[in-house]
């Protein structure tokens, strides 16, 4: 009896080694990353869940006049946000900068000046927590103070690793001294 569990203890352990390359694959994975298991390196395929949930914020910005303005003659660069947002709560200023990128007049067909495009704002929002969320985006600034603007999210600390989402928005600035409060909502995708 003991000769034939050890001959089927030898089996077995001849039969797992064989199958050792033969690995089963999810069908989500990509042939990359199917050579990578079939060559024996390790991978974690255990995916995390993700959960979307809307998100609104009202913010204020903050000037920070030592930055300087745009060259299309605004007089704001960067800066903080101090406000609110779903899901950080109140929002730490110093931990909360914002910059934008370049901007362009745009004019009506009768070379009227129409509104001023601002591309390539970035910033973050850090909850009192520390947690952080991560944006980027684009604006319109009209020429009686009001504005919108289109920013996505594209990660962040904390909770926020991995986020996306989008959230869209408008307020009003002050043209003289750079002052913005605004509002915004849209959605949020955030590991569970």
């Amino acid at each position: 009896m003991k000769k034939i569990q050890f001959f089927l203890t030898g089996a077995l352990l001849l039969f797992l080694a064989g199958c050792q390359k033969d690995l089963p694959v999810p069908a989500d994975v990509t042939n990359e990353q199917e050579a990578l298991v079939q060559n024996g390196s390790t991978l974690d395929f255990r995916a995390k869940e993700y959960v979307t949930k809307p998100i609104k914020a009202w913010v204020e910005a903050i000037t920070d006049y030592s930055q300087g303005g745009l060259d299309c003659g605004l007089p704001n660069k960067a800066g903080w946000m101090q406000g609110n947002a779903t899901h950080l709560g109140k929002l730490n200023m110093l931990e909360s900068p914002w910059e934008h990128g370049s901007c362009e007049v745009i004019f009506d067909e009768y070379w009227n000046p129409v509104k001023i495009l601002i591309t390539g704002s970035q910033g973050h929002w850090t909850g009192a927590n520390g947690d952080r969320l991560e944006w980027e985006g684009s604006y319109e600034s009209f020429f009686d103070g009001t504005f919108t603007g289109d920013l996505d999210i594209i990660g962040g600390t904390g909770k926020f690793t991995g986020a996306f989402g989008n959230v869209k928005g408008g307020g009003y600035v002050d043209p003289e001294t750079g002052y913005a409060v605004s509002t915004a909502e849209g959605w949020i995708t955030i590991p569970k």
